[in-house]
């Protein structure tokens, strides 16, 4: 989360670490955030997509019981160099 973000970050400041020292890489859409800092990187992922899919096998879930298909799903996910 970005809260974690920010500890990091601060911890970083508090030992004299700067993100020229060390590369950050994050789960967090810091577009979404509004944050683009140079040295961190985050992953790219489709989560309205993952969302959707959620809804739907909890649905399935409710509806179905145990007899609701199991599903393993791959999502294309990226890397955003934060250079």
């Amino acid at each position: 989360t970005a809260g974690m973000l920010f500890e990091v970050l601060y911890a970083m400041n508090m030992m004299k670490i700067s993100l020229d020292d060390l590369q950050l890489l994050c789960f967090d859409n810091l577009e979404a955030l509004q944050l683009n800092w140079p040295g961190i990187s985050y992953i790219r992922m489709p989560l309205h997509q993952i969302g959707e899919r959620m809804l739907d096998a909890v649905r399935q879930r409710l509806i179905l019981k145990e007899r609701a298909p199991k599903t393993d799903e791959i999502y294309h996910s990226e890397i955003i160099d934060g250079e």
